[in-house]
């Protein structure tokens, strides 16, 4: 169970946004939560481009169920942690 407050890089349809949970009602079976966009990296690809800092949505999806351009949660320090190590390999690259 996620955390209220706590932070995470929601992605759906190539966008991206740092988001907060304002309230998870997951349960066995469905994975729901109530998000706040903190800030914007990229706007979805598909679909109107209306993302706002402030804004708060709804998301739910079936546990066990996945298919391309299907939205996803990430940890914000997975995150900065997989961009800092990228950043090392391609700095050892040169």
């Amino acid at each position: 169970m996620k955390m209220t407050g706590e932070r995470y890089y929601y992605r759906e349809d190539g966008g991206k946004a740092l988001v907060e949970i304002v309230r998870d009602d997951s349960d066995d079976e469905w994975e729901r939560y109530e998000l706040r966009i903190l800030s914007i990296e990229r706007h979805p690809s598909f679909g109107p481009a209306d993302w706002a800092a402030g804004d708060e949505f709804s998301c739910s999806l079936k546990r066990g169920v996945a298919f391309g351009g299907m939205w996803t949660l990430t940890p914000e320090r997975m995150d900065v942690a997989n961009a800092e190590l990228a950043e090392m390999l391609e700095r050892e690259d040169k």
